[in-house]
């Protein structure tokens, strides 16, 4: 890809970008909510999470827990230890989509560009089911070993108080932090770039030196 490849691939990737930001911005709540029932039913299987409601005021989540209260403050009359997930989080775990959209839109374009995108939305949405159950999993640890979590020990602290269930071990605390850290600062933005290279063989090609340089048609 000669200079004036490049430059165009770096104009259409940021003038496709801006109005992809536009439009996420005004739905990403709304893709939130929709992807709830399928974050809900994955942390019911894996954690002592019951179910996943819409949180106040539309932003985050609350999540209600099988979990009960033994010791410490709580509301009268509340058994049960819920606690809110981020919704600023949730939204940020939908940044990479208009990220690998405009990367895609790019010349030089995959030769099967709907089967591109197609896989890359597939990708991106199972991509936030885990990262949010990953976010609700470090939320579960902090409740359950009542301790900060390493990931962030000023926003992951515990509540006033305590449950009753088995404490999680070391390493699946550690675990729990570390795919948290993945999910949150590496993959929004490291996922729309492999994707790309993996889906549309030309930047494959260059990156890898498997081939020749990508076309100039668009």
């Amino acid at each position: 890809m000669d200079r004036g490849a490049r430059y165009r691939f770096a104009f259409f990737v940021l003038a496709g970008l801006i109005p992809l930001m536009i439009g996420w911005w005004f739905v990403v709540d709304d893709l939130v909510a929709v992807l709830r029932p399928a974050v809900a039913w994955v942390v019911h299987l894996l954690l002592p999470v019951r179910d996943l409601l819409p949180g106040e005021n539309g932003g985050g989540w609350i999540a209600q827990t099988s979990l009960e209260v033994t010791a410490g403050k709580w509301e009268a009359g509340r058994q049960e230890a819920n606690f809110p997930v981020d919704g600023y989080l949730l939204r940020r775990y939908l940044v990479a989509w208009p990220f690998f959209f405009a990367l895609a839109l790019a010349p030089p374009r995959a030769p099967q560009l709907w089967r591109m995108l197609l896989i890359g939305f597939a990708v991106l949405v199972l991509l936030f089911i885990l990262s949010a159950a990953a976010l609700v999993f470090v939320d579960v640890t902090v409740l359950v070993n009542h301790a900060p979590s390493p990931a962030d020990r000023i926003q992951f602290v515990p509540p006033p108080f305590y449950v009753a269930a088995p404490h999680y071990g070391d390493a699946a605390f550690f675990l729990a932090a570390l795919a948290f850290y993945i999910a949150s600062y590496v993959l929004p933005l490291l996922a729309p770039v492999l994707l790309w290279i993996a889906l549309n063989p030309f930047p494959r090609r260059l990156v890898l030196g498997l081939g020749a340089a990508a076309p100039e048609s668009a």
